[in-house]
């Protein structure tokens, strides 16, 4: 028997309720994905950026970060700190900024994707997980179904 895989997701968003409704759909997909794969998921959420920049760990997989975080802290400053503590760690951010200089800067500094935060986030967040499992299938293939 093949030992279940674990992927670590974070969740860092300022506002509770978004968080929580984030949070809530990706512990709805993951658990959903788990029965069909050899996976487990892991989620943590925090709702302060300091909380989360102290808590990161080497070994979490995915972030997902709101862009504006309150005190002039903004995914930017995150993605830096998550850089030195999970370098390997996917980076992905929600936001309603349509500035494009601040998407491309993003991407261009290694967020793994924007998401627009419209109707259609929480699902797109759902299949960034799955794109980065697959994408990533050296890491994860013998974990992803059709591998």
């Amino acid at each position: 028997m093949i030992a279940q895989k674990q992927i670590k997701i974070v969740v860092l968003e300022d506002s509770e309720f978004y968080n929580s409704v984030l949070t809530r759909q990706l512990e709805n997909f993951t658990e959903e994905f788990s029965l069909l794969n050899n996976i487990h998921f892991s989620i943590q959420s925090y709702t302060h950026s300091e909380d989360c920049i102290r808590n990161l760990k080497e070994d979490v997989d995915i972030v997902f970060s709101d862009y504006y975080l309150g005190n002039s802290i903004t995914a930017s400053d995150i993605l830096k700190h998550m850089k030195e503590k999970c370098s390997l760690c996917k980076f992905v951010v929600l936001s309603q900024t349509e500035d494009e200089f601040i998407i491309e800067k993003l991407l261009s500094d290694g967020a793994f994707a924007v998401l627009h935060k419209d109707k259609d986030a929480l699902s797109k967040s759902c299949l960034v997980i799955e794109e980065i499992l697959i994408r990533f299938h050296q890491k994860y293939s013998e974990y992803v179904i059709g591998k």
